[in-house]
């Protein structure tokens, strides 16, 4: 099939050469070392000793109380928000999947899915480019493999797998459909955005967005793209309100430490990183010494966004021979390279520059801005499939040869940097068989098991949270010194005097031995403060809240408001959907009559 695809795709039909490329990407994808395979294969990377946790936390829920929101945890820091925590993703894929298959199939399946949805949105986003489906191919390959998702999924960044639904987004915005059939498209794209919050990947949503903006002005006389892209913010702020509000009175009850936000000492060294970091990622070793003002070392994962040295070389070299002709004007063509200098700015650092980015809202609770280079990924292939459809254009033969050769070019380097870099056990250290102990003890009971004490994380006499800690809730067990960055990377926000390692039910000062979470996150509404603990009266609710099951307390009204416009949202956006199926399928049914007729 391939041989066929390669040599002649003019024999197939524009649906066959899409099916052969996807069945091509699905190979590859396979082929990819993925980072948990090996002798040791339930060691993954450090960032799913957090995220592995809150699957099975996810799911014990669910055993307990079906889809409804899961507003508090008992399993970490003694009893704390999880609904309003921005990492939270109760209501995602990887989540989802945990009600069927154990969290660590769940990961494997959320990668393998989402990056050939990844391949899938990037195909069709690149035939608004080009006429070819090798270019398209291409295009595809280049995203699917980038190496900001594969970095960040075997570090643990589970979260982060909403990027790959960025070109598909885009296609549906972009694509020019019949009258009166665009809004389907819009309420999909709505469902998309707002999968982003409640996956937990607001952390992007940002560069995400400026990186659409990019996207969308190089197809700015795009009919209907202002109308689809207003009905479909709208959409996803309904869908998403209720998380929203619940996360921001979550911050406001927890201010997140202010970490120096590290940077480049010049522009030089910036545009080197950003060039580098997009064909072979940069050793973490190297990157720490170019930067400047850090509160933390950095990892690999943050020196990769590679789409590999060919999309790079073609579309910087392309857009020199063919600016005029690929250009659409003089003022777009400013505004996009505005647009695309931001990573490269908000990476510089200066005494004076720095407490200016500080002083800004979204600035001020960050700790690295290093992964604004995301923002060079889909451009970057999109101009490249830019260029080659130019070359298509002026070249009379060699042309399936050629592109074969330019697949090959992504396709190889990105298996070979996957190779080296994620298979060596050393740079997974996380443990996750006791998350499947748990996992599948839970689902033979049918039941999670309760909260019955607290455990502590110790380095000596020292709290301090080490890899795995929080494992504790497979134990039913409560670790205190937990992994939740909305505290601060070493919980500098976090209460540890008012509770104990211990049994859960245990007193101490006339109160039980955890927190009370309603607290923590509405106050006022509850008559209490942050830190507060269960009182006496209150058995009956701790009781409920150690064995997952909700639990009563007080909400304010515009969470209350919010709650109520967001399920209002989901029932609107279902039945839009299906009323728009409806309205597509009557037409075809009819036409097919009308032709048997005849």
């Amino acid at each position: 099939m391939s041989v066929t695809f390669f040599c002649d795709p003019g024999k197939w039909s524009r649906n066959q050469q899409f099916l052969g490329a996807l069945v091509l990407a699905v190979i590859v994808l396979l082929l990819a070392p993925v980072g948990i395979e090996g002798e040791e294969p339930l060691h993954l990377g450090h960032d799913y000793g957090y995220f592995l946790p809150h699957l099975l936390n996810g799911y014990y829920w669910f055993l307990a109380n079906g889809l409804s929101i899961p507003w508090f945890t008992p399993a970490f820091c003694a009893g704390i928000p999880f609904f309003a925590n921005p990492q939270s993703l109760y209501y995602s894929v990887p989540q989802l999947l945990t009600f069927l298959v154990d969290p660590l199939a769940s990961v494997m399946l959320t990668y393998y899915l989402f990056g050939w949805l990844g391949f899938i949105g990037c195909y069709w986003l690149a035939s608004l480019y080009n006429r070819s489906s090798l270019i398209s191919c291409f295009a595809g390959m280049a995203f699917m493999l980038n190496g900001f998702y594969a970095s960040r999924m075997v570090v643990g960044h589970l979260s982060f797998h909403a990027f790959m639904l960025l070109p598909l987004i885009l296609f549906l915005l972009l694509k020019i459909s019949p009258t009166g059939r665009e809004w389907p498209a819009a309420i999909v794209v709505g469902v998309l955005l707002a999968y982003f919050v409640h996956a937990g990947a607001g952390v992007i949503i940002v560069p995400v967005g400026v990186c659409m903006l990019v996207v969308m002005l190089s197809r700015i006389h795009s009919r209907g793209l202002c109308k689809r892209l207003v009905f479909a913010g709208a959409i996803a702020a309904g869908l998403s309100l209720s998380k929203l509000v619940a996360v921001s009175y979550f911050m406001g009850e927890f201010h997140r430490p202010s970490y120096s936000l590290p940077g480049f000492q010049s522009i030089l060294p910036a545009m080197h990183f950003a060039l580098t970091s997009l064909t072979w990622p940069l050793d973490s070793s190297t990157v720490n010494q170019m930067l400047v003002n850090k509160a933390f070392a950095f990892g690999d994962e943050g020196a990769n966004y590679a789409v590999g040295i060919a999309p790079l070389a073609i579309a910087l070299g392309g857009l020199l021979k063919y600016h005029r002709q690929v250009i659409i004007s003089k003022l777009v063509a400013v505004l996009m390279l505005g647009i695309l200098s931001l990573p490269l700015l908000v990476n510089i650092y200066s005494p004076d520059w720095h407490p200016v980015l500080k002083s800004l809202p979204y600035f001020s609770s960050a700790s690295s801005l290093l992964r604004w280079q995301l923002i060079y990924i889909l451009p970057v292939i999109l101009m490249a499939c830019v260029v080659l459809e130019r070359v298509r254009e002026s070249l009379s033969r060699g042309w399936p040869v050629l592109m074969s050769v330019v697949i090959l070019s992504v396709v190889l380097p990105a298996l070979l940097m996957d190779t080296i870099s994620h298979t060596s056990v050393a740079k997974r250290p996380y443990d996750a068989a006791q998350i499947l102990r748990g996992y599948y003890a839970a689902k033979t009971a049918g039941a999670p098991p309760p909260i019955t004490h607290h455990e502590e994380s110790l380095s000596g006499r020292l709290r301090m949270h080490f890899i795995g800690a929080d494992d504790a809730l497979a134990r039913g067990a409560s670790q205190i010194v937990c992994y939740e960055p909305l505290f601060g990377y070493r919980l500098e926000s976090f209460r540890f005097d008012r509770v104990f390692v211990g049994g859960a039910l245990a007193q101490h000062d006339g109160h039980y031995n955890f927190y009370r979470p309603e607290c923590m996150l509405y106050p006022a509404q509850n008559a209490c403060a942050a830190g507060d603990r269960f009182a006496p009266d209150q058995l009956g609710a701790l009781q409920q809240f150690t064995r997952y099951q909700s639990m009563p307390f007080e909400l304010p009204w515009l969470q209350r408001l919010a709650n109520v416009i967001t399920l209002l949202t989901v029932i609107a956006t279902v039945l839009l959907l299906v009323v728009s199926l409806v309205l597509q399928v009557i037409p075809m049914k009819c036409k097919q009559r009308h032709c048997n007729g005849s």
